[in-house]
């Protein structure tokens, strides 16, 4: 029996791995994993463990969140200070997994529970907690301010993008205007409406344009740079309740279903097709023992790894999308 999809896939176990949430892909090609219990994992790009155990301590707690800069460090969002109280914080690594910095809390830091870096070497982190985003220096300075950024423009915020401009977008969880952009100085804050029900991914292609995974509509959005709407709730393809999205070097979107257990794939503004889902109506990778994907993203080579937050497993993808250059630090480019 021909199975439901060719792609290859590699099903990966270990490391500490205790409900994994996000993950970021190093210039090595090494793969950086956050659980939400406690715990940093890292493997190789054949899937082995770098750490057995993982990394646990240096205040790592609660991690919904994490990305990697330019340089290689690893930045964690830790939702919660300890595991029924605090404020949250950030920790940050080195590309060797040895501490930086701890208990960052500078900028305004109130349960962080996402992280994503720019070209600048800067780290924008999402303040669920009073609905603000921080933007910390290479060197953890606040750059935001004593309080963040956002003013009451954002409600519930839970994802964000960087564009070519430095430009912040914010994926609003809640509110009637689900989207929001922030200037690289924090001067210029203006939303933008879209059928974007319970917004959860948020991801930026080569173009500027803005792609948002909508969770409880099951349905994929995207505004160009201006926040006019290019597709409005579009649906197919497999989504279900999709959580992680990324782009790859062709500006093709990928969508982890969080509920679908799948991938789903849309081709990008660049090509003749945009907005139509190249991923069948059940999603790719149905047969790979996906469980409750959470986070995505696309390394050097062209594979697309995937968090499976319900059975502790990462599973990769092999060669199945565009490559790009990575860390991300902003829009992907080709490698």
């Amino acid at each position: 029996t021909a199975p439901p999809d060719w792609m290859l896939y590699n099903t990966i176990r270990g490391g500490g791995m205790s409900l994994p949430s996000s993950l970021g892909i190093a210039a090595s090609g090494n793969v950086w994993v956050s659980s939400y219990l406690s715990v940093v994992s890292e493997f190789s790009p054949s899937g082995a463990a770098v750490f057995p155990a993982g990394l646990s301590g240096n205040g790592i707690n609660q991690s919904y969140g994490m990305a990697l800069d330019i340089q290689g460090n690893v930045w964690i969002a830790n939702e919660q200070t300890s595991a029924n109280s605090g404020v949250g914080d950030v920790t940050e690594l080195n590309s060797s997994g040895q501490l930086i910095a701890s208990s960052i809390t500078n900028g305004g830091i109130y349960f962080p529970v996402a992280a994503t870096a720019d070209s600048n070497g800067n780290m924008w982190i999402v303040d669920y907690g009073d609905s603000k985003v921080t933007l910390l220096g290479s060197s953890g300075a606040p750059l935001s301010g004593t309080g963040g950024w956002g003013g009451t423009s954002l409600e519930f915020p839970v994802a964000l993008a960087v564009d070519s401009k430095h430009n912040a977008w914010v994926a609003n969880q809640a509110g009637q205007l689900p989207i929001t952009r922030i200037s690289a100085d924090g001067s210029q804050v203006t939303n933008f409406k879209c059928d974007c029900d319970g917004a959860s991914g948020i991801a930026a292609d080569q173009n500027d344009n803005v792609w948002v995974a909508n969770y409880s509509s099951s349905t994929v959005s995207e505004v160009n740079s201006c926040g006019t709407v290019l597709l409005d709730a579009v649906t197919g393809g497999g989504l279900q309740q999709p959580q992680g999205i990324a782009i790859d070097g062709a500006g093709t979107a990928w969508v982890a279903n969080l509920h679908g257990n799948s991938i789903s794939e849309l081709a990008g503004s660049a090509s003749t097709l945009h907005g139509t889902f190249l991923s069948p109506s059940s999603g790719f990778g149905t047969d790979a023992a996906l469980l409750d994907p959470y986070g995505l993203a696309v390394d050097a080579s062209g594979s697309i790894w995937v968090t499976n937050s319900g059975n502790n497993t990462l599973t990769q993808f092999i060669g199945v999308a565009v490559p790009v250059s990575t860390p991300l630090a902003g829009p992907p480019q080709l490698p």
